[in-house]
């Protein structure tokens, strides 16, 4: 979803669903904590004008790549299928407005992220519109966006060696 999408609420949760910068996102428990495959892995969502950027990245053992690949998949595919439970979900959910009320707390941060506010929509939204915005969401909205974007044989893979 671009920056305009009404979407990209929800696919920013989704981002942090799948390994936004948490210890306890899909992939990091899968690939690193059940698996031991990999030394790093992170998802990112970039919203653009026009459009928008997901990616994933992992640093492993170069044999381990294939099967890192596999079980990105397989994670997202579960995503794209089922639902979160609603317990995971509201936990999910509570963790993003805590982290977005402590980002608050940066005056960098926060300016930077008021001015960008500005600059794309011409008014600002508070901290409350923001959590309200994560709450109205539901699994079901994370499920079917992740059925839309998750099509593998669109994907790109980069490796580096």
């Amino acid at each position: 979803p671009s920056f305009f999408d009404p979407k990209r609420d929800a696919m920013s949760v989704l981002n942090a669903i799948v390994g936004g910068g948490s210890m306890n996102s899909r992939l990091n428990l899968a690939l690193r904590e059940r698996l031991g495959l990999v030394y790093q892995v992170e998802s990112q969502f970039v919203p653009f004008s026009d459009t928008g950027y997901f990616s994933v990245y992992f640093a492993s053992e170069p044999h381990d790549v294939g099967k890192c690949l596999d079980t990105i998949y397989t994670e997202l595919s579960k995503l794209a299928t089922k639902p979160l439970a609603d317990k995971s979900f509201n936990a999910l959910k509570n963790q993003m407005k805590g982290q977005l009320l402590l980002a608050a707390e940066n005056p960098e941060s926060y300016i930077l992220q008021l001015s960008k506010q500005m600059l794309w929509f011409g008014k600002v939204q508070d901290i409350e519109e923001l959590t309200a915005s994560i709450d109205s969401l539901s699994a079901l909205e994370i499920q079917q966006l992740a059925e839309q974007i998750f099509h593998f044989d669109r994907f790109s893979v980069l490796k580096y060696e």
